[in-house]
């Protein structure tokens, strides 16, 4: 994806996340100032796992000492407003991102696309992307 298309598509989410942020119930905005945290919500942890989850670096505990927290603490906070763990999260993410740019017509091989958005095992990858999609990413490939 071009440069200034990945800037737009970020700019989008935090500008759309930023919007559920505004429009929280006021109970649930409560509940995140008692958690503790120097950044107390959902929509702040969310933007940054967007922004950060290709850094080589990248990782749960430097995500909970970004916020000031635990790894336990931060865990447990974004599986309940999440319904996911932040592991299954970000593969979410990265597997969404890889079947973009195979749709976009990414030139490189399945162990480049899987290179590209954080995966070093093309079989792991390949694996979670068929789960994910119910087909291989081969045939995503092969059907466009």
């Amino acid at each position: 994806m071009p440069r200034g298309e990945q800037e737009s598509m970020g700019d989008f989410t935090r500008s759309f996340l930023r919007y559920l942020s505004d429009h929280m119930p006021k109970e649930q905005k409560a509940e995140y100032k008692a958690a503790g945290y120097k950044k107390r919500n959902i929509v702040d942890i969310l933007s940054y796992i967007h922004e950060h989850y290709l850094d080589d670096n990248f990782s749960v505990k430097y995500l909970a000492a970004y916020f000031e927290t635990s790894i336990s603490n931060i865990s447990h906070f974004f599986k309940k407003n999440v319904g996911v763990t932040i592991s299954q999260y970000i593969d979410q993410i990265k597997l969404e991102k890889a079947k973009e740019l195979l749709e976009n017509g990414f030139d490189g091989s399945i162990q480049e696309v899987a290179a590209e958005v954080g995966y070093d095992d093309v079989y792991h990858f390949s694996k979670l992307f068929k789960k994910r999609f119910g087909m291989p990413p081969s045939k995503i490939r092969r059907l466009l």
